[in-house]
């Protein structure tokens, strides 16, 4: 059914007093205007028939109180504040193949005056999908708060806040963050953050009193590697070699062009696609549920029936993600590479590495085989990620690895310099890679860390590849 205009929500049905739904000029009224009134924990919905000329009887039927004419407001539905809504909820600002979607909910602002609250909003774009919840509409206000709230069971009301987000930051375990990320312990010294992959944890964050533990703690700085490198081996030790790795960033330069230049025209057949997708089987019912809603007005009780259908396979057209239909011209087309569409405007799009600003310096590493070497920096930990893009450091498309420098980590040893004891400073040896117990009784320049542990060379065996002896230890740094 078309409609015409939507008018906001009404607070009586008749009267003729403020906010009453009579009391709207009949003069301004036009056919199947749309309109709700929220009244009494009820809300009605209505659509103006211009030829009615019914008996006002309410709420079904309503006349304005001027201008009437044979204009009624005919009553579409009416539903209290309890909404059923089955299992699915499904918005979208359009329901057309390969356009962009917007949709949100909305609340009143406490001064009806003011604009409302946005709830949620979301956005689905050809490459984006993006959900706002609390803000991001420009025509109405953002929430000054967001409490998320849990309990230990299903029986409890309430529940307590877990976790806020307000104009100050964001608080888990507060609903008061005094900085842009509180975390507060609720009970007693303990655990307040534990850091775990793959469900196991591997270090925590403590409170003991009014002191802050930093529990299996290492301190790594980055490096990469330069084309010639190879990956060293867990514990490997490293010296600089003095060398600043180059700092990089990607640059993304758009520019406005044509439609001609951006788009090939193609045909429907090479636009449009048949694929499989799941549909309701009005065939199949799996169950029903019948609910009841008293109505006081008329002294009834309304019946409402939800069918929960089955699913059955069926094939449907679509056009190609990547290719476009104009309204205007009826031509299909797709976009070229190296190109974009926004709305209805496209864009040349290149990409391109360019030197970065203000980035963090490091050093290359590699290792060494001077024993004692001043130039040592630390020992390997491994990879951190596949590229350094959104990093502050390095050569853009480079893996980044870690070098520990600082706490408590594994260190590979050899027995160059003999037997190894529980507090033996550690220094670079003869052999790649690998550590020996320093000659001096002193930390020097050329100190790696202090072993914590005693190594008897004499209960090790030589590494049938490598043919001398080593081993993987813990170290102090």
């Amino acid at each position: 059914m078309a409609t015409g205009k939507i008018y906001g929500t009404r607070t009586a049905l008749t009267g003729g007093g403020a906010g009453a739904l009579d009391a709207l000029d009949g003069a301004a009224l036009n056919d199947k205007d749309i309109i709700s009134v929220y009244l009494a924990g009820y809300m009605y919905w209505y659509w103006l028939n211009a030829a009615s000329a019914a008996a006002e009887v309410s709420p079904a039927i309503i006349s304005p109180d001027t201008n009437a004419g044979d204009k009624r407001w005919i009553l579409l539905s009416a539903y209290t504040n309890k909404v059923f809504l089955g299992n699915l909820l499904t918005m979208g600002s359009s329901v057309l193949d390969a356009t962009n979607k917007d949709s949100y909910i909305l609340g009143y602002h406490y001064t009806i005056a003011e604009e409302n609250i946005a709830i949620l909003r979301y956005y689905s774009f050809a490459t984006t999908s993006i959900i706002r919840i609390g803000g991001g509409l420009a025509s109405c206000n953002a929430a000054t708060q967001l409490d998320f709230c849990a309990a230990a069971n299903n029986t409890t009301t309430t529940g307590s806040v877990k976790m806020s987000v307000t104009g100050t930051g964001v608080g888990i375990g507060t609903a008061a963050p005094a900085s842009p990320c509180a975390v507060n312990r609720e009970a007693d010294d303990g655990v307040i953050i534990g850091l775990e992959q793959g469900d196991v944890v591997e270090g925590t964050i403590s409170v003991s009193g009014t002191t802050v533990s930093y529990n299996a703690f290492v301190g790594s700085h980055y490096t990469q590697l330069k084309n010639s490198q190879v990956e060293p081996p867990v514990g490997a030790v490293m010296c600089s070699t003095g060398d600043i790795i180059p700092c990089e960033k990607n640059k993304t330069t758009k520019t406005e062009v044509s439609k001609e230049s951006a788009i090939t025209v193609v045909t429907k057949e090479q636009a449009k696609e048949r694929i499989p997708v799941q549909v309701e089987d009005k065939n199949v019912v799996i169950s029903e549920t019948t609910t009841y809603e008293y109505d006081p007005e008329n002294d009834i009780e309304k019946p409402t029936t939800v069918t929960t259908y089955g699913t059955k396979e069926v094939l449907k057209n679509r056009i190609k993600k990547g290719f476009f239909h104009d309204k205007e011209t009826r031509e299909f087309f797709k976009i070229n590479n190296g190109f974009e569409k926004e709305d209805e405007k496209f864009f040349s799009v290149v990409e391109e590495v360019v030197p970065a600003a203000n980035k963090e310096y490091f050093v290359y590493v590699k290792p060494t085989t001077t024993a004692g070497d001043a130039k040592v920096y630390g020992v390997w930990v491994g990879k951190m990620t596949d590229d350094s893009n959104g990093h502050s450091f390095g050569k853009n498309n480079k893996p980044i690895y870690l070098v520990a420098q600082v706490g408590l980590f594994k260190i590979r040893v050899t027995d160059t310099n003999g037997n190894i004891a529980n507090g033996d400073f550690l220094e670079t040896s003869t052999r790649e890679f690998e550590a020996q117990k320093q000659t001096g009784a002193n930390k020097t320049k050329s100190t790696i860390g202090k072993s914590v542990t005693a190594v008897d060379w004499a209960t090790v065996a030589a590494d049938p590849v490598l043919g001398y002896k080593w081993q993987l230890i813990p170290c102090i740094f």
